[in-house]
């Protein structure tokens, strides 16, 4: 979950989101899920899930328990010097956490084991189905600030999200561009960056067509923009 003690000067907190798609039958949608309203950061908004990296998140011992992607080639998809793979590990284990999905083969599990205690019993996180997306960064001003990365994921077969009633409270599957059509009559509430993906996902009819732009970028120095006050990395396959 998204939390940090309230300081306006503070250097923003490192942090992952995953946004979660699937195909349906008639093209590609998205998991959106709606923050509860008492909470500080974004209440009442609708989010991907996500939170902060943690330190055990950097633990060395992930290296063993991440398929797909190690550390170097974390760092360098995310032009970090070190410490790549710990963004991964959060929207994993905030995936996780949060809707109870878990990034591997195998069937879904019950989210109070934890993570960790899940790869120490066999099962590995495919850290190289995370396709980084890009990086917001929480103008200086806001209650709480992050150095978010986030991240694209297809949902495994035969697992399906669930809120964890805490912080999230509703959850549900939109096409890109009715969750876009249900902001514009305000009947979600939208933070930037979620609704700036939003309009990256609707360019596609399929998570094939999603993942094959994606998968051309990965490597590639994204382009760096700045829209009101927040910064992004972002992927522009057009």
């Amino acid at each position: 979950p998204l939390s940090a003690p309230s300081d306006r000067a503070m250097v923003p907190r490192p942090a992952s989101t995953v946004a979660l798609v699937r195909d349906d039958g008639r093209g590609l949608t998205t998991y959106l899920l709606r923050r509860n309203p008492a909470l500080e950061f974004a209440p009442g908004a609708t989010v991907y899930p996500g939170g902060a990296v943690d330190d055990d998140d950097h633990h060395p011992r992930w290296e063993r328990y991440c398929a797909g992607l190690d550390d170097r080639q974390a760092c360098a998809e995310l032009a970090v010097e070190r410490g790549g793979l710990a963004y991964y590990v959060a929207a994993a284990r905030e995936c996780f956490e949060e809707v109870g999905i878990v990034l591997s083969d195998g069937p879904q599990l019950d989210r109070s084991v934890g993570l960790a205690a899940a790869c120490r019993d066999g099962r590995q996180v495919n850290a190289g189905a995370l396709w980084y997306l890009g990086r917001w960064i929480t103008p200086i001003g806001a209650p709480r600030r992050y150095d978010t990365r986030f991240f694209i994921a297809v949902a495994p077969e035969g697992q399906e999200p669930e809120p964890d009633e805490d912080e999230l409270l509703h959850g549900e599957w939109y096409r890109p561009a009715d969750a876009l059509a249900q902001h514009e009559d305000g009947r979600l509430e939208l933070i930037l960056p979620t609704m700036v993906t939003l309009q990256f996902l609707q360019r596609f009819k399929t998570t094939d067509s999603l993942l094959g732009a994606v998968a051309h970028r990965r490597g590639q120095a994204p382009a760096l923009v700045e829209r009101d006050g927040g910064l992004l990395r972002h992927v522009d396959s057009a």
